[in-house]
């Protein structure tokens, strides 16, 4: 089993899980341009397959 389908067996059975890592950094190391007051947090909207693919290398 992968990590990805381990993690979702256990989301599945009710366990809490809190993945954390450097999101914003990684987010920016991929080319998207940082808001002042935001952060990464526009990057959701104007950005959101490299957000995605963020997290799913965190899992991976």
């Amino acid at each position: 089993m992968n990590r990805y389908n381990s993690l979702m067996k256990r989301v599945r059975n009710g366990e809490c899980i809190l993945i954390d890592g450097a999101t914003g950094t990684e987010v920016e190391r991929k080319g998207v341009p940082q808001l002042k007051n935001a952060w990464n947090g526009g990057a959701a909207l104007s950005h959101p397959d490299i957000v995605r693919q963020v997290h799913q290398d965190y899992i991976n």
